[in-house]
């Protein structure tokens, strides 16, 4: 199974989803409470979620697409 193409999707959307919502929660920090404060902890969570949760069902996309029985030779060849 090749796993450097869905790691490198999963890397992209990580760093795309981080910085949106790092530059989201800086945003409403500073319109709310007047104060410009990242909030690392949701952002990060945000980004690991969303990073695993759009690979898989991509990488289930692709396997419906291309046919189940390729996903099962890749599992063997494991």
């Amino acid at each position: 199974m090749n796993i450097q193409k869905p790691l490198i999707k999963f890397m992209v959307i990580f760093v795309i989803t981080l910085l949106v919502a790092s530059a989201v929660s800086f945003i409403s920090s500073l319109l709310i409470h007047g104060t410009g404060v990242f909030d690392w902890e949701i952002s990060i969570r945000l980004a690991a979620i969303l990073g695993i949760l759009l690979t898989w069902m991509g990488r289930k996309k692709d396997i419906k697409k291309n046919g189940y029985h390729q996903f099962w030779d890749a599992l063997d060849r494991l």
